[in-house]
């Protein structure tokens, strides 16, 4: 017995293993549609999309376009950097009292002699405890503050001038915000 499909070209069946050929259905047939609805039933029933009024999303836009840039402000800071703050150096702590500020020392003027200047100045306002901190100071550097209850200091001359800035420091911690400074040439 011959196989199946086995034969001569002649008696063979056309073979049915391609597909059939493309025929595009109606769009009608297409779409599911209760029986009772025709095409021209459905376009009438759709409603319109509700829009919204043009003013209400243009101030929707203002108040987001507000909010940012006031988020912006507020991270990155507002205004003119204020000028810093002087901060005293002086060793040991200085307490914020309602005394009213130290004063500075006056009539500061040094006077060389041979090797050596020597630096005098007045406190305009003593009080009980004053001690005077002065440290030696040139272009580039600042020295570390002496304290002293002497108004006077006496340091080594330099070779084009000396400096000298003094403080006055109260006994309860609070000092000159600014120094006095004279340089001797």
């Amino acid at each position: 017995m011959a196989p199946a499909g086995a034969g001569s070209a002649a008696t063979r069946s056309p073979r049915r293993d391609r597909p059939a050929p493309f025929v595009p259905l109606p769009v009608e047939d297409t779409q599911l549609r209760p029986a009772s609805l025709g095409v021209e039933a459905e376009t009438d029933d759709v409603p319109e999309p509700r829009r919204r009024p043009r003013w209400l999303m243009l101030a929707a836009g203002g108040v987001l376009a507000a909010l940012t840039v006031t988020g912006v402000v507020l991270v990155n800071g507002a205004g003119t950097p204020s000028a810093p703050q002087a901060k005293p150096t002086l060793d040991g702590p200085l307490d914020a009292v309602a005394g009213g500020v130290v004063p500075a020392p006056t009539n500061l003027a040094g006077t060389a002699s041979g090797g050596t200047v020597t630096f005098t100045w007045q406190n305009p306002a003593p009080a009980d405890g004053d001690v005077y901190m002065w440290r030696p100071v040139t272009a580039l550097q600042a020295g570390e503050y002496t304290s002293s209850s002497q108004a006077s200091a006496v340091l080594t001359a330099g070779p084009d001038q000396t400096c000298l800035e003094v403080v006055i420091r109260r006994k309860n911690g609070q000092a000159s915000p600014e120094p006095a400074k004279a340089c001797v040439p």
